[in-house]
């Protein structure tokens, strides 16, 4: 064997660990990642359901409890109790009159994500 070749098998034996090193490192960064999105959507979703959730309850008092939201009223101070759900999310509900319109805008919130979503009616 000629000087030259002895150190050949310890430098590709290097480079090939530094290549899978490479390639596991560059795959757990991503699913690192994937994995942050994943928890952000399922974030949404909850934040999205609390909202929801002001929706029906206000469509609930008004068909049920014979309840007319008044413009600018904020009913979780006036006549609707919004504890927080059972899965710690919350929401807020908001009415504004635009002429014969009522809207309801409504504020789901979960852990550090908002969702909000509006209906208006005559």
């Amino acid at each position: 064997m000629d000087k030259n070749q002895r150190g050949i098998s310890i430098y590709l034996s290097l480079m090939v660990m530094t290549s899978i090193l490479a390639i596991a490192l560059g795959t757990s960064a991503i699913l690192v990642s994937q994995l942050k999105i994943a928890k952000g959507l399922g974030n949404s979703v909850a934040a999205f359901y609390a909202a929801d959730t002001a929706i029906e309850r206000v469509i609930y008092a008004m068909q049920k409890e014979n309840y007319m939201p008044f413009p600018g009223e904020e009913p979780c101070g006036v006549s609707f109790s919004c504890p927080p759900l059972p899965n710690g999310a919350f929401y807020k509900i908001k009415i504004i009159q635009a002429g014969e319109t009522i809207i309801i805008d409504v504020k789901g919130s979960y852990q550090s994500v908002n969702r909000s979503l509006r209906i208006s009616f005559r």
